[in-house]
């Protein structure tokens, strides 16, 4: 879908019928945070994240769930390899990065997240294209760097240093780190 020349949907399309949604950001970001950072909680959350999602609910919680990820991703199809879909270190999050968040936005865009009604489409493709220069992606930019690579020792501690300083809690379940090292020793040999 091209937000420039198409109306941003209030609805998915789900088995041919369209279901009406919420679609301010704050409803999606409480979403993500159900979804990602409380994943350990997801059973308990699935009827409020339906419930914050839906204005009119699918008949079944499998139907809803797929148009909730399907709104959630700004109607992109997002579906990955096996190689795609293994771990990826999470580099932000909206519950623990709220108020870089918030000054990324007033500063690049002048925009106000506190007052603003905004589309969650229209949201994720401001947040998208936060340049360089704001806090918010040089803490992205600290998580994701691969100490590894970096061969200076001075830069090397500096980088190290931010990560911890930035670090993000594994909200992975034991399946999925456990899935994650099995892979890991897979490719090793």
């Amino acid at each position: 879908m091209n937000i420039l020349t198409k109306q941003l949907p209030d609805f998915v399309e789900l088995d041919g019928k369209e279901y009406k949604v919420h679609t301010d950001f704050r409803n999606w970001i409480d979403i993500s945070i159900m979804l990602i950072d409380k994943k350990d909680e997801l059973d308990k959350n699935i009827a409020k994240i339906i419930k914050k999602a839906y204005i009119e609910c699918p008949p079944n919680i499998s139907l809803a769930l797929k148009g909730i990820l399907k709104f959630f991703n700004a109607e992109e199809d997002k579906q990955a390899s096996t190689k795609e879909s293994a771990y990826k270190k999470r580099t932000f999050s909206f519950e623990y990065d709220a108020t870089y968040i918030l000054s990324a936005f007033r500063e690049q865009y002048n925009i106000d997240l506190l007052k603003e009604n905004m589309h969650w489409f229209e949201f994720l493709a401001y947040f998208k294209s936060l340049n360089e220069d704001v806090q918010l992606m040089k803490i992205i930019q600290y998580r994701s760097v691969d100490l590894s690579q970096i061969k200076d020792k001075t830069q090397k501690a500096h980088l190290r240093k931010m990560k911890n300083i930035y670090f993000l809690p594994d909200n992975r379940t034991e399946e999925e780190k456990e899935a994650e090292m099995m892979s890991a020793l897979e490719n090793f040999f």
